[in-house]
């Protein structure tokens, strides 16, 4: 008896304790978010369609490279990695290109970039890639 007594107590301390920890945080406490745009050509300034811009965190990158986020470039050579959860919390990252078949990076694109990313700012990025033959 005195066992289920003493779980009793231990379950009805966690709801109340919870009540007061496990609150929601109002919705103004998070930063509103960031954007990035990317967009991806070819030496002749055609969009080039299917490269993957990729945004990780600075801290993790490159040892985990974990990425955070990541979109395809469309039939214009955009990308907007986060955009599909409504945009990117502000911080600071890297951002990679990795080209499509048939595309490299050439040396003198600087690949990641580092970024500091503000609410309600948008970061454009260009990436311009060679065509290989």
């Amino acid at each position: 008896m005195i066992f289920i007594r003493a779980r009793k107590i231990a379950a009805i301390a966690g709801v109340i304790l919870c009540s007061g920890a496990c609150a929601t945080m109002p919705s103004d406490a998070f930063p509103d978010p960031g954007h990035v745009l990317a967009t991806v050509t070819d030496q002749n300034n055609a969009p080039v369609p299917g490269a993957n811009v990729q945004l990780f965190f600075q801290l993790n990158y490159p040892q985990d490279g974990t990425m955070w986020r990541s979109a395809v470039t469309d039939g214009s050579g955009k990308a907007a990695p986060g955009e599909t959860d409504g945009g990117v919390l502000p911080g600071d990252y890297y951002v990679k290109v990795v080209p499509p078949t048939g595309y490299t990076v050439p040396s003198t694109q600087t690949n990641p970039i580092a970024i500091s990313l503000q609410s309600n700012k948008t970061i454009s990025l260009s990436y311009k890639l060679t065509k290989t033959p």
